[in-house]
């Protein structure tokens, strides 16, 4: 007996695995596609525009502290300023 294996049945062994590969990654598609076909994109929408409005009120709010911050120092540059 040899030690080596025919080169025919090397090739339909290679030619079966890649039959068996190409047929599960096209069950994996499609399984995915079907998820990305039910996937609702009004909800991306609603997720998005709650993400703005939410960036958009800490801005507001940082905005007001640095203005809040900014009228209690002033008063006290102006206090020191004022001789005695």
């Amino acid at each position: 007996m040899s030690p080596f294996i025919a080169a025919t049945q090397v090739d339909a062994e290679t030619s079966s695995a890649d039959l068996l590969m190409m047929q599960a990654t096209m069950a994996i598609n499609q399984i995915l596609l079907e998820h990305l076909q039910q996937f609702d994109l009004g909800r991306l929408k609603i997720a998005k525009f709650t993400m703005l409005f939410t960036q958009s009120l800490r801005e507001r709010a940082r905005d007001q502290q640095e203005e809040t911050a900014a009228s209690q120092t002033m008063p006290l540059l102006f206090h020191s300023s004022i001789p005695a």
